[in-house]
């Protein structure tokens, strides 16, 4: 497969991560390679980027962002690491600063309150998206990596999957986020009868509750079957069992642009943002998908179904004609052996 270098304007050294097409608790299921100093990947996953000569060894094509997006590559760019986890590089993105806006921000809450809530959504990302990681590295996929940044997380890898290994590693993020939603509720369920209303333990089991259920809904959200979601990656790696993985990808990718913006607007209607957020990042997510693989045809899962039965006709056609075939091959060989059968009679 075709492997493109990102590399930004003027630098023969490209770093990590500079586009990006998928996020928000995702495992891509992409064949992306991280060697420390850059992130390779399908061509068809950036369409904003021009194919420049090689470079000069006669490896990778390299290809630089379109001037206009040189400071969105650079932003994007600004990540840094923090070390290991279970031997996975772990790095934070410069957009994990927009968790900071409820806390500097009046709120409801104290700021305290509202960086104890910050933090423990960071960490509950992060164990999402251990899960993902260590998933793909029990599968011997390589060339793992996990950013955090503020509209959620991803987890890289590289390496060839089976459908099956695609789909339990796209469940198993939210099975982290379940789990770690449903002990953390019932920490604070449980524990609230043992303290007294008004202490402060009181108001930190409020916060372990919140964050449970946080993540709760979060763990739903993210089960939608829209890119980039885990719901989405789990459909593709379902129907991939059964249709090839680009035609699973689109179709994936049209039920996302008719969910997506359904949720929305459900949003607007009971006032929740967070919600929202969902529905508008899976309709930015899901076009992103279609406009790079082929543009948007809602049709085409009926052509190719209406494809798939001529092809299945023609194939009984032509069996139907084989078996025809056959069996005047046979009638000719029975009426020649009752020929012969008859003549030698005849000459005995």
């Amino acid at each position: 497969m075709l492997t493109l270098e990102i590399s930004r304007t003027g630098e023969t050294k490209p770093k990590i991560n500079v586009l990006k097409d998928h996020g928000i608790a995702s495992e891509t299921g992409l064949p992306w390679r991280n060697d420390g100093r850059s992130i390779k990947y399908p061509h068809s996953a950036s369409p904003n980027c021009q194919v420049l000569p090689t470079d000069g060894r006669g490896q990778t094509p390299l290809m630089r962002p379109n001037s206009g997006l040189n400071w969105l590559t650079s932003f994007l760019d600004w990540s840094v690491g923090v070390g290991r986890l279970f031997g996975i590089p772990v790095r934070l993105h410069i957009t994990l600063l927009f968790l900071l806006i409820p806390v500097v921000s009046r709120q409801a809450i104290k700021p305290i309150y509202a960086l104890e809530i910050a933090v423990g959504m960071v960490l509950s990302i992060l164990l999402h998206e251990l899960g993902h990681a260590l998933t793909a590295k029990r599968y011997r996929l390589t060339d793992l990596l996990i950013m955090l940044h503020g509209f959620g997380g991803y987890a890289l890898s590289s390496g060839a999957r089976t459908p099956r290994q695609s789909l339990v590693i796209s469940l198993m993020g939210p099975a982290v986020t379940f789990v770690l939603g449903g002990t953390l509720w019932a920490v604070a369920r449980f524990g609230q009868p043992m303290v007294d209303p008004g202490t402060e333990a009181a108001r930190q089991l409020w916060l372990v509750g919140y964050l449970g259920s946080l993540n709760l809904l979060l763990g739903v959200l993210n089960l939608i079957p829209s890119f980039p979601f885990d719901g989405g990656q789990a459909l593709r790696a379902i129907l991939a069992h059964r249709h090839p993985d680009f035609k699973a990808m689109r179709a994936v990718g049209h039920l996302g642009l008719v969910l997506s913006p359904l949720l929305f607007i459900y949003s607007l209607i009971v006032k929740d943002n967070f919600i929202g957020f969902f529905g508008l990042i899976g309709s930015i997510g899901s076009l992103q998908i279609l406009m790079t693989s082929g543009g948007i045809r809602f049709g085409e899962v009926a052509e190719d179904r209406r494809a798939a039965k001529e092809m299945e006709a023609v194939k009984e056609r032509e069996k139907a004609r084989a078996a025809a075939y056959q069996d005047d091959v046979d009638k000719r060989r029975r009426e020649r052996e009752e020929q012969e059968r008859l003549r030698k009679l005849l000459g005995e």
